[in-house]
């Protein structure tokens, strides 16, 4: 039925179960020119995407937020690299609801994305103009 707010309950698009964030301040001695170096490593467990249907009206509410049917583990549905096969097999899975139904079951977020890692290196050198200026 459409309104059922207790379909509406999911993680946040923005949610990632588990984040960290590790960082240094390394000083080079003077006779390797007295380098700083400040690596920064970070790391964000898979974030949610949300399955839709380009914005379609078929339950005849006049919003475009309607869901499909989905009739497998939800744990299949994961995100995949851009140019690797389409798994057939997931798709079959996939249905539409008869127009004028209510809203498909599958539930809002229900995708798994990738994890996100990143490195990011500074380097810091100080050069000696004069007595007064750095």
């Amino acid at each position: 039925m459409n309104g059922d707010c207790s379909r509406e309950w999911a993680r946040k698009l923005q949610d990632r179960h588990h984040r960290i964030a590790v960082t240094a301040s390394l000083d080079t001695p003077y006779w390797l020119g007295h380098l700083k170096f400040s690596p920064l490593f970070r790391y964000g467990s898979s974030a949610t995407f949300n399955v839709g249907i380009d914005g379609s009206d078929r339950n005849l509410d006049d919003l475009g937020t309607d869901r499909v049917n989905f009739s497998g583990n939800l744990g299949d549905i994961v995100w995949r690299e851009p140019g690797s096969p389409i798994p057939t097999t997931l798709i079959s899975q996939f249905s539409l609801q008869p127009i004028g139904a209510r809203s498909g079951n599958l539930p809002r977020n229900a995708g798994r994305g990738p994890s996100f890692y990143t490195f990011d290196l500074s380097l810091v050198r100080e050069w000696k103009l004069n007595e007064r200026m750095k």
